[in-house]
């Protein structure tokens, strides 16, 4: 998410005076330097969270959000990865989105054309990188113990299943292999 540095630092140097005392006017400064700086002395959530107040959207931690599969797969997940959105709760219609960047004019677009075709609108909030690429993780996670399960599965089933072998070949008819018919009379 692309910050508005200026409002960032001004924020910042409002809420945390004491971590401005030895840096000089904004500017003064040049653009990599206050980035620099505000990398080195901010978290990534506390640089989101006064950009998310500078745009005027909600903030999310999806540290303790219990996201449910059903939730999660309301969108492809090809589409969650691309853009970096996170379905976490739905009410009613309305499914609540956190967004690693909601200035991305691409991934709302996309947003809005899956989210019509489904019959749902949306609500968005704002969160880390960092956040969403730990809950596509972990849903990665999750869909790989449930494809190595059911392949366990498979191939136990494949073990215990008995086969048929005729040795006679008089005895391997069409007729032997069919089901019965069940004939109705009136």
């Amino acid at each position: 998410m692309k910050f508005d540095l200026r409002k960032t630092f001004d924020i910042l140097k409002q809420q945390f005076p004491e971590k401005f005392v030895d840096i000089q006017a904004f500017d003064s400064l040049k653009e990599e330097d206050v980035q620099a700086f505000l990398e080195k002395n901010f978290s990534q959530e506390e640089l989101v969270k006064v950009n998310a107040s500078i745009l005027g959207i909600p903030f999310v931690s999806l540290d303790n959000e219990n996201i449910s599969k059903d939730i999660f797969s309301l969108l492809p997940e090809k589409i969650i990865k691309k853009y970096l959105f996170v379905p976490f709760a739905k009410s009613g219609n309305v499914l609540s989105i956190a967004m690693a960047d909601p200035q991305d004019y691409t991934a709302i677009q996309a947003l809005k054309f899956i989210l019509r075709e489904k019959g749902l609108t949306s609500e968005i909030y704002v969160t880390t990188e960092m956040s969403v690429q730990k809950i596509i993780r972990n849903f990665e996670n999750l869909a790989g113990e449930v494809t190595e399960t059911l392949q366990e599965f498979n191939q136990q089933a494949k073990l215990d299943t008995p086969s048929v072998q005729f040795t006679d070949k008089s005895t391997a008819t069409t007729e032997n292999l069919e089901a019965p018919i069940i004939k109705i009379v009136s």
